[in-house]
């Protein structure tokens, strides 16, 4: 969790986090360049709760972001996820009404 936090903060600036479980990790099929090769990227998903509204202030790493509903989320992240996880995303959403 300190890793998490700490992830967090510097990639956005939010200084605190109230709550944040494990959601799901996934092997993507991404690959990263690096000066001996490539690496594969593997994403741990956490599902958080920030307490308030919250505007992120990101790194120079980022270009934008956007807040999405889960089915927003489920659509814009198909074709890059197995449906297995798109899935899972999409019941949270069906659970949350």
């Amino acid at each position: 969790m300190e890793t998490l936090r700490r992830e967090i903060e510097e990639e956005t600036g939010l200084q605190y986090l109230d709550k944040a479980s494990h959601f799901d990790m996934i092997l993507t099929d991404i690959r990263i360049p690096i000066s001996f090769g490539e690496v594969g990227l593997i994403l741990s998903i956490y599902h958080c709760d920030i307490g308030s509204s919250f505007t992120p202030q990101l790194s120079t790493e980022h270009i934008g972001f956007g807040w999405f509903s889960f089915s927003e989320a489920a659509q814009l992240l198909a074709t890059q996820y197995p449906i297995t996880f798109i899935e899972k995303i999409t019941r949270i959403d069906s659970c949350s009404r």
